[in-house]
């Protein structure tokens, strides 16, 4: 079962100054999307294709932080990736999988958020627990009988390819090889995230290098 990109998370400590930054990028001016709470954070969407998009995370000042995903995102001097979620229906298998490999992972579970349309979105999630490969490890989601936000996100620019690289490239690529994950994976001399895209501004690349920030 084929495990594909449902969205990449790209992150900083300031939302509005993020979404500048994607508009400068891409062309593409992202729609807010709603907070999440409890977990510090609210984003801002826009869509990949018809079920995969590029999410910008930031710290909720309307949220307490201690504690919090928002709190961890406070020290982002740049917008980086810090995470990929797989859109996957069965996030059971996927659990085996990872403890194949030696980790343990949260979930699955429900979560939730308000849409800044007032709507609700309902999803269930899969989260590795201190993987050895940091946040290059992948996330799964399973939304369920919810329409992927990418239905409703601004539209024009798609995911060229997603590529991950890290000294244990092998044994990160054994992991996404087993739950087939539609991601690159490489060897390389120090851990990155990179999702190439198309838009109206021609091509660009997004990039991370912190693989220390937990979602």
């Amino acid at each position: 079962m084929s495990r594909p990109v449902d969205h990449i998370v790209w992150a900083h400590w300031d939302l509005d100054e993020a979404i500048a930054r994607l508009h400068a990028l891409t062309g593409i001016e992202a729609k807010r999307g709603g907070v999440h709470p409890g977990r510090g954070t609210r984003n801002a969407i826009i869509a990949l294709g018809p079920a995969c998009y590029l999410e910008i995370l930031a710290p909720d000042p309307g949220q307490t932080l201690s504690g919090t995903v928002g709190a961890r995102l406070l020290d982002l001097d740049e917008p980086e990736i810090v995470g990929v979620m797989l859109a996957s229906a069965d996030l059971e298998g996927a659990k085996a999988a990872y403890a194949a490999h030696g980790v343990d992972c949260t979930g699955p579970f429900e979560a939730e958020r308000k849409t800044s349309d007032g709507d609700t979105l309902h999803w269930r999630l899969l989260l590795p627990i201190d993987p050895p490969w940091g946040n290059l490890s992948p996330m799964l989601i399973d939304w369920g009988q919810t329409p992927n936000p990418a239905t409703a996100a601004p539209g024009g620019c798609s995911l060229v390819g997603y590529e991950v690289g890290h000294p244990d490239g092998a044994g990160l690529k054994s992991l996404c090889t087993q739950i087939d994950a539609e991601i690159e994976v490489v060897a390389s001399d120090k851990p990155y995230s990179r999702a190439t895209l198309d838009g109206p501004a021609g091509r660009t690349v997004l990039s991370g290098a912190r693989i220390d920030v937990t979602l």
